[in-house]
């Protein structure tokens, strides 16, 4: 019986590490995760230039026969939510996934949302949260330092305490990551924003996840999984401080230090 794998369409790598949690989780299911192996960022690109990738990508993963596909990307849910609405497999998006979890668990409460400075501005969050007081941190310095593997350093507690540091006597209920990523500087941001609880994004996804595959009956559980990577060969140092997986690589025929070819086990 072909083993149909899960796909997992984003935008550059900023939820990249979603991959170490659900490896664990469901070990015989084959992953494809995909960014974009043309551009690293859409962020920067029009809006029909972000459809038209977006188009491409999806097309990519139906091609794969995949049975479930997950959303991680905020600019994607942004201005491609409808692209996902007339898909015949299931569909989860980390938008909707936070935004219902918080609602439930979390109304009228202080929140703190992290995200990025493009996504804050866009406002997919804020109008649908049911808050109390809402504080916006950008998370862009952030994410940079995630990236450059420099957590836990001098460095990410400087970042981190010229980011919170109006909010050491603020009233916080509940912290929201918008990128999976950024659940990699918790210590610093503990530093700063006390008594609070934090949104762990992968465990949400990940019970999402289980749900649907129970729903489509198809859990598979013998055959170790494999994961298939495509992203753009100028992410390849970042990645690798942020997932620690085996994996296979894809992307475009082009050698970089300590890779050999683009389809190798590491």
């Amino acid at each position: 019986m072909e083993k149909n794998p899960i796909g997992i369409i984003d935008m550059n790598i900023n939820n990249i590490s979603i991959l170490n949690r659900l490896v664990k989780d469901y070990k015989y299911e084959n992953f494809i995760y995909i960014a974009d192996k043309e551009f690293n960022d859409y962020e920067v690109l029009p809006e029909d230039k972000i459809r038209a990738r977006v188009k491409t990508n999806l097309a990519y993963l139906l091609d794969c026969k995949v049975k479930l596909i997950v959303v991680v990307s905020n600019t994607i849910v942004e201005y491609c939510k409808d692209m996902f609405d007339d898909i015949k497999v299931p569909v989860i998006n980390i938008v909707d996934t936070i935004v219902n979890y918080i609602n439930s668990n979390y109304e009228h409460k202080n929140m703190l949302l992290l995200a990025s400075e493009n996504i804050i501005k866009a406002n997919i969050y804020q109008k649908n949260f049911r808050y109390n007081h809402l504080y916006n941190i950008s998370c862009n310095k952030m994410d940079d330092i995630i990236l450059e593997g420099k957590q836990k350093t001098s460095k990410s507690f400087t970042v981190a305490k010229e980011l919170f540091k109006s909010l050491t006597k603020k009233d916080v209920d509940i912290i929201i990551p918008t990128h999976v990523n950024l659940v990699e500087m918790k210590t610093e941001v503990f530093e700063f924003v006390k008594e609070a609880d934090l949104l762990y994004i992968q465990d949400l996804l990940s019970e999402k996840i289980k749900a649907a595959l129970l729903t489509i009956e198809n859990i598979y559980n013998k055959g170790k999984g494999i994961v298939e990577l495509n992203i753009n060969p100028e992410l390849h140092k970042s990645y690798k401080n942020v997932i620690n997986i085996k994996h296979f690589l894809k992307g475009k025929e082009k050698k970089l230090k300590g890779i050999k070819s683009w389809k190798k086990e590491n």
